[in-house]
């Protein structure tokens, strides 16, 4: 009864505050604070309406049942639904190595030399140990495929997809997966056709190491792994928007800080399948793309292996942007997940010679093999940009001062250029003393032209590789693709997480 008066109470002190005040505190409040006031009574929960229906603006799932029905239930609800303007979803993927070398006595004893890092400062190894630390570590790693448990399987969401499933001799694991799967698909379209339209969908990767660290795609150890989901995942959302028909304005699939990539190849697939039976007319006003592909990532289980490109690989990302003719925004990166192809500025070519971006404003390219008479065309296709944006970019055949002058030109839109790491047949130089391979141009200053000079020989041993930031570099470093996870990191994570008594 006490309890019940002290929150009258306090709740009879919050409304008399003035509206300005009140404002104030509530902004500063958390999602779940909120809610807790909003029960408290009638009255706080129509003042902070306005507040707490902003928090529904941004909504983030992966495929997991428990985050889909999170999602089902805020676009459904008839006053928080048509809040939602911004929808991430998260293909997950774990990494198990790291945690299974912890628990593993054979491994900690016998270490694979690129597995086992010094997980413990100092310079221990990982034999050292505690009893504490290591039954930490099993309760992490449990915590961990409990996580993973609950995600369909790339493998199960592809049956999902092309109508097949487990055969009827199949494991139980495998019925489960296809069951998930299909869950998946079915509350995902749900969420779809209750928000009708969105401002925003971004596809998004998420590798876990360990259960409370989430890492970018190119820290992934088993990479082809991490890729197969991602592309599963991004063919499940393109059926689903086909499907549902939901309008979206702009679209991220896997660019940002957290890589990943989708094959031309599969792009191609499906805009030759959906491209009438819906996607068409929900990309039709589209408006900003940022679109991460590769060339020949087709052998999912096999890195190593190389197979020859065909036609569909180099029309995917042309046909992708066929569905999209006012953007606005463009921002498309390309790299190869294999090194035996040296011909992916085809992928560029079937772009400049038929695509047609009339209302562009922001051009963004990132980590593309070109020809100069390629980028000319295209540049001459897509009149109205005003923010020119190149990284990662090397240069065919010829020399960068045909694009520099257009570039400069008054007789175009283009008021401000972004140069990163570009190349000819060695890396440009925009500094007069060392090298500066970063530059920013605009106004006045552009219209004078760009002054640049090829880096002496052996100044960049590494040459032009694509930006780590935006998924597995087409050569992995070692000391990239085995990487590193400090043991005071893990066991202050592990502390964080571990459970009370």
């Amino acid at each position: 009864m006490s309890a019940s008066k002290n929150a009258n109470d306090q709740s009879s002190i919050l409304l008399q505050l003035p509206h300005e005040l009140f404002e104030i505190i509530s902004e500063h409040l958390g999602h779940a604070e909120i809610s807790w006031l909003r029960l408290t009574c009638k009255n706080l929960q129509d003042r902070t309406c306005h507040r707490f229906r902003k928090r529904f603006s941004h909504r983030e799932t992966d495929l997991s049942t428990n985050s889909l029905q999170k999602l089902v239930d805020a676009a459904s609800h008839e006053d928080f639904g048509s809040a939602i303007q911004d929808l991430t979803i998260v293909s997950v993927t774990f990494d198990h190595v790291y945690l299974k070398d912890f628990i593993d006595k054979d491994k900690r004893h016998a270490p694979n030399h690129y597995y086992q890092p010094a997980y413990l400062q100092g310079g221990r190894s990982v034999t050292d140990l505690t009893p504490e630390q290591l039954a930490q570590a099993k309760w992490e790693y449990n915590l961990f495929t409990q996580s993973a448990a609950e995600q369909p399987s790339g493998d199960a969401l592809e049956r999902r997809l092309d109508g097949t499933g487990a055969s009827h001799n199949a494991s139980t694991t495998d019925r489960e997966e296809d069951e998930k799967a299909s869950l998946a698909l079915t509350m995902l379209a749900i969420a779809f056709s209750q928000l009708g339209r969105i401002r925003t969908l971004s596809l998004e990767a998420a590798v876990y190491k360990m259960a409370a660290i989430r890492l970018p795609a190119y820290k992934c150890t088993e990479w082809p792994q991490m890729w197969k989901k991602g592309s599963s995942v991004f063919r499940v959302i393109m059926t689903t928007i086909a499907e549902s028909r939901i309008r979206v304005e702009r679209l991220s699939v896997y660019g940002g800080p957290w890589g990943c990539s989708v094959s031309t190849f599969l792009v191609d697939d499906l805009v030759n399948t959906l491209r009438d039976q819906g996607l068409k007319h929900a990309f039709s006003g589209l408006k900003a793309l940022t679109l991460c592909v590769s060339l020949s990532t087709r052998m999912h289980n096999n890195p190593d292996a190389y197979q020859a490109p065909t036609e569909k690989d180099y029309k995917g990302l042309r046909n992708f942007l066929s569905l999209c003719p006012d953007l606005e925004e463009l921002d498309t990166h390309i790299y190869q997940l294999s090194t035996g192809t040296h011909d992916s500025e085809r992928i560029f070519t079937e772009v400049s010679d038929n695509i047609k971006l009339p209302r562009l404003i922001r051009c963004t390219l990132r980590g593309l093999d070109l020809r100069v008479d390629d980028l000319m065309t295209f540049l001459r296709n897509c009149p109205k940009i005003q923010i020119f944006e190149m990284r990662n970019i090397s240069l065919k055949w010829n020399d960068w001062r045909q694009i520099f002058d257009y570039c400069s030109s008054i007789e175009n839109t283009i008021g401000k250029v972004i140069l990163h790491r570009l190349s000819d047949h060695r890396l440009l130089s925009f500094g007069l003393e060392g090298i500066v391979d970063s530059f920013t141009v605009e106004g006045e200053e552009l219209k004078r032209g760009i002054v640049y000079q090829n880096a002496p020989h052996g100044a960049d041993p590494e040459r032009i590789q694509a930006n780590i930031d935006y998924g597995p570099p087409k050569m992995v470093p070692l000391r990239l693709k085995f990487d590193r996870i400090r043991g005071k990191q893990y066991i202050k994570v592990v502390t964080l997480f571990k459970r009370s008594g």
